[in-house]
């Protein structure tokens, strides 16, 4: 048609970090860390019969490696805004380990204070893995 240039669109997308098998890996390193990080815990816990306290912290300090971890591996699949995808993975981390343990242990949950908490530190820890990333 004289004249008239007919000019291919350009599907342009998102910024995606990675594929579903990459999360999925990324997931399944995270709670590989965190079962051997409990393991751990629970062996310390018992050989040295620590307090309350002592545990709490411990657990936090398996929510910020893991979380870490998994957002490490969030931010190298992503490239760009890779804090933001470190802490979209902590919040998904948190979100499965919620969901896990209303199915295994229905009102077991702590308080509402303590779930925002424990978001917090999940969104923290990724975040700073996804900081850390190197990218692609």
């Amino acid at each position: 048609m004289g004249g008239l240039f007919l000019m291919e669109e350009k599907k342009t997308w998102a910024v995606s970090a990675g594929s579903g098998i990459g999360w999925l890996k990324a997931l399944l390193v995270s709670y590989l860390i965190s079962v051997l990080l409990l393991l751990l815990l629970s062996f310390l816990l018992w050989k040295f019969s620590w307090k309350e306290s002592w545990v709490q912290a411990g657990i936090v300090v398996i929510y910020l490696a893991s979380s870490f971890s998994g957002g490490r591996m969030a931010g190298n699949m992503a490239g760009k805004r890779r804090f933001l995808w470190g802490i979209c993975f902590g919040i998904v981390y948190f979100a499965i380990l919620i969901i896990v343990s209303a199915v295994f242990l229905p009102g077991g949950f702590a308080g509402a204070g303590r779930l925002l908490w424990a978001a917090a530190v999940c969104a923290v820890g990724g975040m700073a893995g996804g900081m850390t990333a190197h990218g692609r």
